[in-house]
């Protein structure tokens, strides 16, 4: 399993989404997550902890470390 996520004001955002979608195209027989959040940059829950956002990534990161 994979999980790939990017702020959408990051400006590494559309080099995340091609990484993306080219391993879910590629035939791996994995399964590939995709989590995108409006207005933040790189490594924004670095400095903004107990924002909506950060708690968004965070429930998500460990959703999927549980395999939900």
């Amino acid at each position: 399993r994979m999980l790939v996520t990017t702020g959408l004001e990051d400006g590494l955002a559309a080099r995340n989404r091609a990484y993306y979608e080219a391993v879910a195209a590629s035939g791996w027989r994995g399964r590939a997550a995709w989590l995108e959040l409006e207005g933040e940059g790189h490594v924004f829950f670095l400095g903004k902890l107990h924002c909506d956002n950060a708690k968004r990534l965070m429930d998500r990161v460990v959703a999927f470390i549980a395999g939900a």
